[in-house]
């Protein structure tokens, strides 16, 4: 595990179905992805970028987060969401 590999441009990808567990039904319907839900594939894809780079017992967390959802994904639809190490 070389420390130094860990640099800025890493990326992972996740692909999930969207169930009950992720989404949000206030605006009717069967319900879409919610935004909080979003962010935890993202920062889930962001650890998995970096997790072969980091030593033994090591992991990451974000701390800031700034994003636009600019689309819903339904519920039983697939959500593809990027994380990448800024």
């Amino acid at each position: 595990m070389d420390i130094e590999k860990l640099q800025p441009g890493l990326s992972a990808e996740i692909t999930t179905m969207v169930d009950d567990s992720l989404v949000v039904k206030h605006i009717g319907g069967n319900g879409v992805l919610s935004t909080p839900s979003m962010i935890g594939l993202m920062e889930r894809a962001g650890i998995q970028a970096v997790q072969s780079i980091l030593p033994e017992g090591y992991t990451t967390v974000g701390f800031e987060v700034n994003v636009k959802h600019f689309a819903a994904t339904r519920k039983g639809k697939k959500s593809h969401r990027p994380g990448r190490v800024a």
